[in-house]
């Protein structure tokens, strides 16, 4: 995310991003992969992937002439594929354990292992980042993202990965609308950013209206 947000802008990743989690949640639904059981595939769910889909085709328009622009969202496509199947993978493990602290717990551990083992071979050629942000408010993002895999890990036994998938990124998506309009990364077409951001509100609305969920307490 770090380097390809530069080249695509804040909205743009999460927007493609979602397109790649919502398809592969959709997927593993269908599937039957996960705690939630098998959630199989419907006109309605179906519309919300399209819609979804729609809405990644709209918020690029503006940027069609730039091949490697449209080559870096093939990232972030693949990125949300892999993150629908941690999410499962987590919820399951959290059934399994009968909390989601253990899966929370193994994310960062492996996470912060693999980036200490990187960041060690890339200190022996570069050296040690001489300076370091000083807005102390950015290094919540670690914090945020404990919260966040904790509670998709708990939620997507009771919703299934679609629509987990779907709640947790409305949110997000909004938000990056609106850092591309006031703290813009690269100059893109607001316009069309804009209408694919509405475009993804109301797939995330038609997939998941209308779903029943499990008991929170079960």
């Amino acid at each position: 995310q770090s380097l390809v947000v530069g080249m695509t802008g804040v909205a743009l990743f999460p927007i493609t991003f979602v397109c790649g989690l919502t398809i592969g949640s959709y997927v593993l639904d269908a599937a039957g992969i996960g705690p939630s059981g098998r959630r199989p595939y419907s006109a309605q769910r179906t519309v919300g992937v399209v819609l979804a889909v729609v809405a990644v085709a709209i918020s690029v328009l503006g940027r069609l002439a730039q091949t490697d622009a449209l080559l870096f969202l093939i990232l972030p496509f693949v990125f949300g594929v892999l993150v629908a199947w941690q999410q499962v993978a987590n919820g399951s493990m959290a059934v399994v354990a009968r909390t989601p602290l253990t899966p929370t717990v193994l994310n960062f551990v492996v996470g912060t292992g693999v980036l200490a083992i990187a960041a060690g071979i890339y200190s022996l050629g570069k050296g040690l980042p001489e300076t370091y942000p000083t807005d102390g408010w950015l290094y919540l993002g670690g914090l945020c993202g404990v919260f966040f895999v904790a509670m998709t890990a708990w939620a997507i036994r009771h919703t299934g990965a679609l629509v987990t998938s779907l709640a947790t990124t409305t949110g997000q998506i909004l938000t990056a609308v609106l850092s591309d309009l006031f703290f813009p990364q690269t100059t893109i077409d607001n316009f069309s950013i804009l209408a694919g951001a509405a475009v993804m509100v109301v797939a995330l609305a038609v997939a998941a209206a209308g779903r029943k969920t499990r008991p929170l307490g079960v």
